[in-house]
């Protein structure tokens, strides 16, 4: 048996998060939900796959602090890095990390998840 790919969603916008939580287990993937880079960097102990991180959350860590932080402690995780305020490039982001404008699609989403997990998700 295969095991599901677990996602890490980092987002403070509770609709947003809602809807992107939907998004993802709809896909197959298991979501674990966290509100600030705070929490997310608490429940970075569940191992992990995917990160999908906003840019401005509350607490001390930005979402490209929290990408930059949770890759040092898990080499291999994929990450995607939204905001529907700010553009960040690729420079600013660990090395494989995709960026997402918000506001994206199901679609939009689903494909930089598959992209991350190299293809293998059954509703992208």
């Amino acid at each position: 048996m295969t095991r599901r790919l677990t996602v890490l969603l980092a987002e403070d916008e509770a609709l947003i998060r809602l809807d992107a939580a939907q998004m993802i287990a709809g896909a197959g993937l298991r979501v674990i939900e966290a509100r600030s880079g705070d929490d997310a960097l608490r429940l970075a102990g569940e191992a992990p796959d995917i990160l999908v991180t906003d840019v401005e959350m509350p607490g001390a860590l930005d979402g490209v602090a929290l990408a930059h932080a949770l890759r040092r402690d898990l080499p291999t995780l994929g990450i995607i890095v939204t905001s529907g305020r700010q553009a960040v490039t690729a420079d600013a982001l660990p090395p494989g990390a995709l960026f997402l404008p918000k506001p994206y699609r199901s679609e939009e989403l689903l494909n930089a998840l598959a992209r991350i997990a190299g293809g293998g998700l059954g509703g992208a």
